[in-house]
């Protein structure tokens, strides 16, 4: 596979509203309800992220794959949301878009990350990825699982 990592151009914004949208909504097989992380299916909400440069895209072999939303905080990388296309889950995406971060943010303190508690497709990726469950944030509808991964 031929992997590119690199900030979103402006004409992705609206496939990866879409991706995220769907991938998201695919929660619902695992415990998900109707709906997504705040701004999941917003537009708006994507192309400011493009605008402050959080906004990133990994092509495989020129096909936008998958997308991220990331954050630095003093030397911190926040890694808001991860999403995959919905037509190409279980192809090794996910594990290459969190590996493809990784290599470009090296100089960091810790990344980190949460997910919900009942997610658990995403708690075990998080998991292989090599991060640990540092604690928990209660949110009014579920709570958040905290995770770490200090370089």
């Amino acid at each position: 596979m031929n992997y590119i990592f690199r900030e979103s151009n402006e004409n992705e914004v609206m496939a990866l509203t879409k991706m995220s949208e769907a991938a998201f909504k695919s929660d619902r097989e695992f415990g998900g309800t109707d709906g997504g992380p705040t701004g999941f299916d917003d537009y708006d909400f994507h192309m400011n992220h493009f605008h402050e440069g959080r906004l990133f895209s990994l092509l495989n072999d020129d096909k936008l794959v998958a997308g991220a939303i990331l954050k630095m905080q003093d030397n911190d990388l926040y890694i808001y949301r991860i999403f995959v296309d919905s037509t190409e889950f279980h192809k090794g995406h996910g594990l290459a878009l969190m590996k493809a971060i990784e290599e470009r943010f090296q100089d960091v303190n810790k990344y980190c990350l949460d997910t919900p508690e009942w997610n658990i497709r995403t708690n075990n990726f998080y998991k292989k990825c090599g991060y640990i469950a540092t604690g928990k944030e209660h949110t009014p509808d579920f709570e958040l699982i905290i995770y770490e991964k200090r370089v």
